[in-house]
């Protein structure tokens, strides 16, 4: 099973560079809105336990997330998906 849920997720990750024709900042509200979502849905079937240094380490993350994929679109602009995913991969 866990497998699976690999697979779902490896394959989402594949299709956003053919899905995303907006601009960056559009994007990366659609993928904070629908990674929110899943947070949500995980939350209410696991009820993990939350402290002040688990939601400042969380809020990092996603900042420096939020950055780099903020980079990744706009060089799909620039200079495309066939360059943007080899350097994307390789960092």
């Amino acid at each position: 099973m866990a497998f699976l849920i690999a697979l779902i997720n490896i394959v989402a990750w594949a299709l956003i560079p053919l899905t995303v024709r907006k601009s960056p900042a559009s994007q990366i509200a659609g993928m904070g809105i629908g990674a929110s979502a899943t947070a949500l849905i995980i939350y209410l079937f696991t009820r993990p336990a939350f402290d002040l240094a688990t939601w400042a380490v969380a809020f990092c993350a996603g900042a420096l997330w939020t950055i780099g994929q903020m980079g990744q679109f706009i060089s799909f602009k620039r200079i495309g998906v066939s360059g943007t995913i080899p350097l994307s991969a390789g960092f």
